[in-house]
């Protein structure tokens, strides 16, 4: 049966219920398999934190399922053609409505906040409450994706001993303890077959420290270009993260995207997300998150491997014709 997003790609624009909605064409994926400009607009930081739309309420049917979704719980929602909307994470909301005064550093790296609206839903369920965020891939006409769950623990301080046991069995038999981050989804185009290739979180999961390249190379797949802005930008990120000494990111996300129509200029993008288990540290417990910091580290690495084994293969299987004399 074809999912929400895949009934909805090729879908004309058009307002419905008062609500703008823009539907995005797309090529087929593949079912299991489940973006040079790295700067976005700069945050506005005289604007205020957020625009609250906790009295709005949208109806679910007016909105489409967000089909750039590669990770995360629950069905993120397109709100009109520049926002998403997730389901409201109380601790997320937190992190987001002071990070302005909390983490004013990483501001440049987070994703632009709308505040909350409530939506009801079509099962006769109550109204369900939703943040509001910037759709970090509304700029790219086939935005190239990439989630990788940061840092060396994924669960928060209130988790409970077996989610804990949990949690941390699955950081040693993934890439998170010894990389310091994981694989959670890839969503990439592949211009020579004209269709997206989807990788999903089990995939992640089955990768170790060997085959996590051969993931990252699927992900850039020719577009080698684009490697040089991704790294400057996360040199930026990796300078900044060990002055932040007040939170601790468990779980969070780093979004990497880059434009994959070979016909647009390139540009792409790094994004911390997915802040549903960030709390600040408690006093006298301040320091930086040593297991993101790792990550970063570990990402930089993979990334000039990526372009080196990519532009070798390059160069075997595609040759410069020599000239006649």
């Amino acid at each position: 049966m074809a999912s929400e997003c895949d009934m909805l790609r090729g879908g004309a624009s058009g307002g419905v219920g008062g609500v703008e909605v823009s539907a995005t064409s797309s090529e087929t994926s593949s079912p299991r398999r489940r973006p040079s400009s790295t700067t976005d607009p700069p945050y506005d930081s005289s604007a205020p934190s957020t625009t609250l739309l906790e009295d709005e309420l949208v109806d679910r049917g007016a909105l489409e399922a967000f089909c750039n979704q590669v990770a995360g719980h629950g069905v993120f929602l397109k709100l009109g053609s520049r926002r998403v909307a997730k389901p409201v994470i109380p601790r997320e909301v937190a992190f987001y409505t002071n990070c302005r005064t909390s983490v004013p550093l990483l501001l440049p790296f987070l994703a632009k906040f709308y505040g909350t609206v409530m939506v009801q839903e079509q099962d006769g369920q109550a109204p369900k409450s939703y943040l509001i965020l910037e759709d970090l891939t509304r700029a790219y006409r086939k935005p190239c994706i990439l989630d990788l769950k940061m840092g060396t623990r994924t669960w928060a301080d209130t988790a409970s001993k077996a989610k804990r046991e949990i949690m941390k069995a699955r950081c040693e038999a993934t890439t998170s303890l010894q990389l310091g981050l994981r694989i959670c989804g890839i969503r990439t185009y592949n211009a020579s077959t004209k269709a997206y290739e989807e990788y999903d979180k089990v995939f992640g999961r089955s990768l170790d420290g060997n085959t996590i390249l051969d993931a990252f190379k699927s992900y850039i797949q020719e577009n080698v270009r684009v490697i040089a802005p991704f790294v400057q930008r996360i040199e930026r990120l990796a300078h900044i993260m060990p002055k932040i000494t007040s939170h601790r990111f468990y779980a969070s996300s780093l979004l990497l995207v880059f434009e994959g129509d070979p016909d647009e200029e390139t540009k792409c993008d790094v994004r911390m997300i997915d802040f549903a288990n960030t709390n600040p540290v408690a006093k006298g417990e301040e320091g930086v998150d040593t297991g993101y910091i790792l990550g970063l580290t570990n990402l930089l690495r993979l990334l000039h491997d990526t372009q080196k084994s990519i532009e070798a293969e390059q160069r075997l299987y595609h040759p410069l014709t020599t000239l006649p004399d």
